[in-house]
């Protein structure tokens, strides 16, 4: 290719150009005249003005210009018998075609046979342009070609090819599950696992991985004690020549593999290896330092942190000092200041936390996560969440629920619903108090209402209203004052208005006498949201105002303005919501009224019964002499729920309320 003299003035040219510009222009200028070259059947290309002509085009593909043109030309160089055409067309296919392009049922055959030539280069050729595509075509036609080059069924065994068509056969393998039978490759794997070619460990361990990672272990367990012989081979020993060692650490991606390979199986029963096993990842952990060579931390933390998992999967089989020391360098990793070594020490310890044994040993940590909810970086704010999410209990549940809070105001959108989500989650099963719960629902609503679910609100109501004969009238004198204290800003969230109006207007009764909390007030605090409320929302705060128009009948002069006005509204649900009040309001439904707006009733046993988290949160205290009751205060009938929440159903209206 060097030789190529019109080839290296070109890419002279294009690296000499000032501008951007200029560089487009020159492009277009030779893809123009290759395009006329191309196009023109009177004369016939010579092979090396072809292949001249297919490595401009690659380069200006590399440049990120768009080919449209001279694939053919370019893979049909595929079959020539010359190895400087051949590498070109494989080159221009891998570069060029993708799994589905329709070229490559052109030249499939000349791929084949070239896999089943004895000649290394142009088998190592085609198998490294089909381990680049995929795809379902070669896939189904060469998968079994490939396979007897690993099982050695006619072909040589060298050491290049049988690695290339391991990774090949790893990529069709991920394309289709069925074109290898494990039952018969856990001895043909565990042959291979023989070698000290680094090459071929690599290359094989890559498609155990995937093998086992859809099958299981079974198959293979005869692999275990070679895999585990490799490795210690790599961390004790250090068996290996320069040329695989990488800042002085040996084959670190081999040894990765391995370690991932390993938490594929159980943990030994054999003492022996056991012993083995755990004094590889002592020596892991007791080596990893971080240095200020960027990719040395890298390559050392990637092992280090493989062998962490590997911990992590032994779980209480590990020696305690292992543990302890697991838990040391995870939380001296996420203080570092180098961000990749912090997310992945997130990463993992939030694995470490989903195991209750391990949540005792992240626990110390817990300001430091905290710390890292606050950076800057994104990724890492989310693996801190996940991490305090996994290491919450009864006894730091306030705290860290207050942590997440405090952060809701300030977090990105996209982060904003996983925060939303797992701190409800958080307050619903370690909550103590009741009424710190109804508080935390109130603060996530307030900052962030768009990413609360109709669930947890509902919830809220569910749980304040009661269930059975069982009512808590303190909680429900509490809901409502807190719910009124919300909607007493400027602008509150639309379920906010929702669940306010429903709590305010059902249990007024205990929170009218209050200072400033007058019938007036109640109203006023609803009709100062409603006119910028969604027709759903004005739905239900339309019943909030004929709940307490009956039950303090002097709002019925503010409330039947509004009723009147709606009653000609667009909306068909809003519309006969608005008919039905108003004419409810007249005095010839005074007798159905009481009837109409009877008191709302508690929810059903079975609800909560069928619900865990509900049948957990009806038993949180809420650190009070609640005064509980068999029935709720006697005073005049509330108003009836919103129609999306979960109830007993009404008794039928006796009359059409809209006479027609």
């Amino acid at each position: 290719m060097s030789s190529m003299r019109g080839l290296t003035m070109f890419i002279s040219d294009i690296r000499n150009c000032q501008s951007k510009d200029l560089e487009e222009k020159r492009v277009l200028k030779e893809m123009s005249k290759i395009r006329e070259l191309f196009s023109n059947t009177r004369k016939t290309l010579s092979a090396y003005d072809r292949k001249k002509y297919v490595w401009k085009l690659l380069y200006c593909f590399m440049l990120g210009y768009d080919v449209d043109f001279g694939h053919m030309e370019a893979i049909n160089m595929i079959c020539s018998p010359r190895y400087s055409e051949k590498f070109t067309g494989y080159m221009a296919a891998s570069l060029l075609l993708h799994a589905n392009s329709p070229y490559l049922e052109q030249v499939v055959n000349a791929i084949r046979n070239d896999i089943v030539s004895y000649d290394i280069a142009h088998q190592s050729l085609a198998l490294s342009t089909v381990a680049n595509l995929g795809g379902q075509l070669l896939t189904a036609e060469l998968s079994q070609d490939v396979i007897r080059i690993i099982r050695g069924e006619g072909f040589g065994l060298d050491f290049e090819v049988n690695k290339k068509a391991l990774t090949c056969l790893t990529r069709l393998y991920k394309q289709d599950k069925t074109i290898i039978n494990p039952a018969e490759w856990g001895g043909k794997i565990s042959d291979l696992m023989d070698t000290r070619s680094v090459g071929m460990l690599l290359a094989t361990s890559s498609l155990l991985l995937e093998m086992m990672r859809q099958n299981g272990y079974e198959n293979f367990i005869s692999c275990f004690t070679k895999i585990l012989q490799h490795l210690y081979r790599l961390v004790m020993l250090k068996e290996v020549s320069a040329d695989y060692l990488y800042y002085q650490t040996p084959c670190p991606w081999l040894q990765i593999k391995l370690l991932k390979l390993l938490q594929m199986f159980p943990y030994p029963t054999e003492p022996r290896i056991c012993s083995d096993i755990n004094e590889v990842l002592e020596k892991i952990t007791s080596q990893t330092e971080v240095t200020k060579n960027v990719n040395k931390n890298n390559t050392d933390h990637g092992i280090l942190f493989e062998a962490i998992n590997l911990m992590i999967h032994y779980k209480d089989n590990i020696p305690e000092s292992l543990r302890t020391q697991c838990s040391a360098l995870l939380g001296r990793f996420i203080s570092v200041k180098e961000p990749n070594i912090r997310y992945i020490g997130l990463e993992t310890m939030a694995k470490l936390a989903e195991h209750p044994d391990g949540q005792y040993m992240i626990e110390r940590h817990q300001s430091t996560v905290m710390i890292s909810l606050k950076d800057p970086d994104i990724s890492i704010r989310k693996r801190a969440l996940d991490v305090l999410f996994g290491m919450c209990k009864q006894s730091n549940a306030n705290e860290i629920v207050g942590e997440l809070l405090d952060s809701l105001p300030e977090a990105q959108f996209n982060i904003k619903e996983d925060l939303v989500l797992k701190t409800a989650l958080l307050a619903e099963r370690f909550g103590q108090n009741l009424k710190w719960y109804i508080d935390v629902i109130i603060r996530l609503i307030t900052f962030a209402g768009d990413y609360v679910s109709n669930d947890i609100w509902h919830r809220v109501i569910q749980v304040v209203t009661g269930f059975g004969s069982s009512i808590d009238t303190e909680l429900q004198e509490y809901a409502a004052t807190q719910a009124y204290n919300a909607l007493n800003n400027s602008h509150a969230h639309e379920k906010m208005v929702k669940m306010g109006s429903y709590l305010i207007s059902e249990f007024s009764q205990y929170i009218v006498n209050k200072p400033d909390m007058n019938p007036q007030a109640l109203f006023e605090i609803l009709n100062r949201h409603f006119p910028v409320c969604s027709s759903e929302t004005k739905c239900m705060v339309l019943t909030a105002y004929m709940k307490l128009s009956h039950n303090y009948p002097d709002l019925l002069m503010s409330a039947i303005p509004v009723f009147e006005h709606h009653t000609m509204h667009i909306d068909p649900d809003l519309q006969q919501r608005a008919i039905e009040y108003y004419n409810l309001c007249k005095d010839t439904y005074e007798a159905i009224r009481n009837e109409v707006l009877d008191v709302m009733p508690t929810f059903s046993e079975d609800i909560k019964n069928q619900n865990m988290l509900i049948r957990r949160m009806v038993h949180m205290d809420h650190h009070t002499e609640a005064a509980k009751t068999e029935k709720p205060v006697e005073i005049k009938p509330n108003m009836a729920p919103a129609a999306q929440i979960p109830q007993q159903p009404p008794k039928p209206a006796i009359v059409d309320l809209l006479e027609i």
